[in-house]
């Protein structure tokens, strides 16, 4: 297979991941499958791409080959593999792929990968935020695999995105995964109400009611 040029391998990778600019959640697949289409080679261009599809035999393969690119940044965002793993449009829009992309994140997280690592989006005021690779598993595609996964690993469950994203929406696998874990903090349990309330879910505000959730305590 002729090899995708680099332009196209990180056009690719920038239609892979949520939008950066505007909401996260906003994204689509379209794009990145136009240039799959055009430049097959770009799937397996790197560990990176590979990590974005949730293609664990070819993660697999780039790790044996060099243990360390599990923590390497590369592409136009300048992530580590986990990290356009966890933002991956993909990974929100493609049930198909669930199972390979735990399979690679775990993968990834054998081989030395951080399960706090992330990026600080500097468009956010006052100041940079981090945007942590657990927010994008549980507040943007909210999956319960990955989540469970993360969390297992020690990824900081009472995050600021963490603790408000995965409260939005109507599917509570994710943060059921969340409270499970039985790090949650009070305040954010707390905030996770508010937000619950926020999209008038009855039910995911009864769940965090009858899991600890405090309705009189002021959230951040």
């Amino acid at each position: 297979m002729t090899p995708a040029p680099p332009d196209a391998v990180n056009a690719f990778l920038l239609a892979a991941t949520v939008p950066r600019a505007g909401a996260h959640p906003d994204g689509d697949v379209a794009r990145a499958d136009q240039i799959r289409a055009a430049y097959p080679g770009v799937a397996t261009s790197s560990v990176h791409a590979a990590a974005v599809l949730g293609d664990a035999a070819a993660v697999e393969r780039f790790l044996a080959e060099d243990p360390a690119t599990a923590t390497e940044p590369s592409g136009p965002h300048g992530w580590d593999p986990l990290t356009y793993l966890c933002f991956s449009n993909f990974l929100k829009l493609d049930p198909s792929r669930s199972a390979g992309f735990v399979r690679a994140a775990t993968l990834l997280l054998d081989a030395g990968a951080h399960p706090n690592t992330g990026f600080f989006e500097p468009g956010h005021a006052p100041e940079p935020t981090f945007e942590s690779a657990h927010y994008g598993t549980c507040g943007v595609a909210h999956h319960a695999a990955l989540t469970a996964l993360l969390v297992a690993r020690g990824a900081d469950v009472n995050d600021d995105e963490v603790t408000y994203h995965p409260a939005e929406g109507y599917d509570n696998a994710a943060l059921g995964a969340l409270v499970a874990s039985g790090r949650l903090t009070a305040d954010s349990l707390a905030t996770l109400l508010l937000r619950k309330i926020d999209w008038h879910d009855g039910a995911g505000v009864r769940w965090l009611l009858s899991h600890g959730a405090d309705p009189a305590r002021p959230s951040r």
